[in-house]
């Protein structure tokens, strides 16, 4: 229920929503909405309940009129060669490039959804090399993420691309014992800054982004 002139600019005077939104309803109508409730009427004007007084009832039930459309194409080839008798290497590349939009009304126009801040750009891409024997493996791969387009305000603002070098490197000693290096994005990428309403946010994009930067571990193993 809202209590709000028809004139007011919003879901009232937009004939996008005129499915959902009853002007003046009958006092009839809004007992029958009030007992299917799951919590009855919650009145919280702080006034008494006259249905004379109520301007409209806006539906905002979940319901399944959304549309989203994808299409995408995911690519992956791998390539080893042998290099003498117990030596391999191996190359490793992937690609994706993702399409996808939305309609969430029928009327409403259709907006972007890959491409876009929060969710997952057009193009990403990983290939790197491993080359390894019986002692020994090391491994570099680079990662790559298109840019996106920030377009929360009128005024979109595109936000760069990252594109990092992970490395790793394992050593095995002996029976059943492995040492492993690793250094992930190694240049120590950052995300672009983004605009945010509060100090709690997270200053980027939180998809496509993250806050750890630079990463370097070692890893020992054993086994009995």
């Amino acid at each position: 229920m809202r209590r709000r002139s028809p004139r007011a600019p919003g879901f009232l005077n937009n004939p996008i929503f005129a499915d959902l939104v009853t002007l003046n309803p009958a006092p009839a109508l809004l007992d029958t909405i009030f007992a299917g409730a799951d919590g009855g009427l919650q009145n919280i004007t702080g006034s008494p309940y006259d249905p004379a007084r109520v301007v409209a009832f806006l539906d905002a039930r979940d319901r399944n009129i959304a549309r989203q459309k994808y299409r995408g194409v995911d690519i992956a080839v791998r390539y080893d060669a042998q290099l003498g008798s117990d030596r391999q290497l191996s190359l490793n590349a992937g690609a994706t490039w993702l399409d996808s939009s939305q309609q969430l009304l029928p009327g409403l126009p259709v907006t972007d959804l890959a491409g876009t801040i929060f969710r997952p750009p057009h193009f990403r891409a990983r290939g790197g090399l491993t080359l390894s024997d019986k002692a020994f493996s090391l491994a570099a791969f680079l990662n790559h993420s298109a840019s996106v387009t920030d377009n929360r305000r009128p005024a979109a603002i595109k936000l760069s691309g990252s594109t990092t070098l992970d490395l790793t490197g394992r050593l095995r000693l002996g029976a059943g014992t492995e040492v492993a290096l690793s250094a992930q994005n190694v240049f120590n990428s950052k995300p672009e800054p983004i605009f945010t309403t509060s100090p709690f946010d997270a200053p980027f994009d939180t998809t496509n982004g993250s806050a750890i930067g630079r990463f370097l571990s070692v890893t020992v193993r054993h086994d009995w």
